[in-house]
């Protein structure tokens, strides 16, 4: 299309070269022509005819070019539309593709990988919407200004514009059902991370005895943080289980892998604080005389011992002494506040020896 309209120019240029030759021409055989004295010459009314053909034919091949020139140019126009078509259709294509493969999501770290790929597709497909546009936008221009092949451009416009929006579309959906994966992994590595707490939790609360303890006050210290620690972490469960509901409800499909896991996860939890409990008690009915003891003699050294720390009059002489002084104070609250909850389960203790062995609750007072 290219040579042929170079081509075309060429012959152009050929006529403008005889645009001099005719204008002398033409001036020169109506200047003979006007005269009046030649009006009925037969020979000047032949040359007059001449002239008019000539006049005649030079306009008509002026017009002949023009009309070449105009189906030459829509022939590049559409020559140009085709390969740029063409080349819309493999990026189309290669999206096609890529969007035919649906990855199976096993794992929260292949779910989050499979979401930065889409990502980049993504971002891809955004860059080269630009020449999906450029197809469009010129296959309109061609359209407005009548080209001859309007309804074969346009149709292909429109099948390549309908390939880029699904594509797209696709895409979208796509990267929304990664996002789903993704919670639903997150989910389900918190429930097996917490179930597998659990199931560590529930071997050390099946252990009979604390070996490492010495003393029945010794082994309901370790019991007592055993137990807080089981205490502090059913927020993990709270937790999991809200973004396990919340999830259903917003993916209501996901609801048959989601609730089974709530529901074992939740009864493990249950059998882990019932197992401790009964262990406590397994441990320390029969030793409660002995452990308040204990425990009051293990209060009462810790009080000497914190007396003496509080009447010292050292408060610091730098900043750095001080900051140490302050970390220690709030070592001092924090152990308070642990000898009080003690003190508090001893009155518990208390109230039931003087239905057990009421005979003891002098000396125990």
């Amino acid at each position: 299309a290219e040579r042929l309209l170079n081509q075309h120019q060429a012959i152009r240029e050929e006529i403008d070269n005889y645009t001099d030759d005719y204008t002398k021409m033409m001036e020169y055989g109506e200047n003979i022509t006007a005269e009046p004295s030649t009006q009925q010459d037969p020979q000047y009314m032949f040359l007059r005819e001449r002239l008019k053909a000539l006049r005649d034919g030079w306009q008509e091949l002026h017009q002949m070019w023009e009309n070449r020139q105009q189906l030459l140019s829509q022939s590049l126009n559409l020559q140009m539309f085709n390969r740029d078509t063409r080349q819309a259709e493999v990026l189309l294509s290669q999206q096609e593709h890529v969007l035919s493969k649906d990855d199976a999501v096993i794992n929260l770290e292949q779910a989050e990988n499979l979401i930065k790929r889409h990502e980049a597709f993504l971002t891809t497909m955004e860059a080269n919407d630009d020449k999906i546009n450029s197809v469009v936008q010129f296959a309109g221009r061609l359209c407005d200004e009548g080209h001859f092949a309007a309804d074969k451009v346009s149709k292909k416009a429109e099948n390549i514009a309908d390939r880029r929006n699904a594509n797209r579309e696709r895409a979208l959906q796509q990267m929304e059902k990664l996002k789903d994966q993704l919670l639903l992994h997150q989910f389900l590595q918190d429930c097996e991370e917490l179930g597998e707490w659990v199931q560590e939790k529930n071997n050390i609360a099946q252990d009979e005895t604390y070996r490492s303890a010495k003393t029945v006050h010794s082994k309901w210290t370790r019991h007592q943080a055993f137990e807080a620690e089981i205490a502090s972490n059913k927020d993990r469960l709270v937790r999991v289980q809200q973004a396990g509901e919340e999830l259903m409800k917003e993916k209501p499909e996901l609801a048959e892998l989601i609730a089974p896991k709530i529901k074992e996860l939740h009864q493990q939890f249950e059998d882990l604080e019932h197992t401790t409990k009964d262990k406590g008690e397994r441990l320390f009915d029969a030793n409660r005389e002995v452990l308040i003891h204990q425990t009051c003699d293990d209060i009462d050294s810790w009080m000497n011992d914190l007396e003496k720390q509080i009447e010292s009059e050292d408060t610091g002489n730098d900043l750095a002494s001080v900051n140490i002084l302050m970390q220690k104070q709030q070592m001092i609250e924090t152990q308070m506040a642990v000898k009080a909850k003690q003190v508090t389960e001893l009155e518990t203790q208390a109230v039931y020896l003087e239905k057990t062995v009421p005979e003891k609750m002098e000396d125990i007072k």
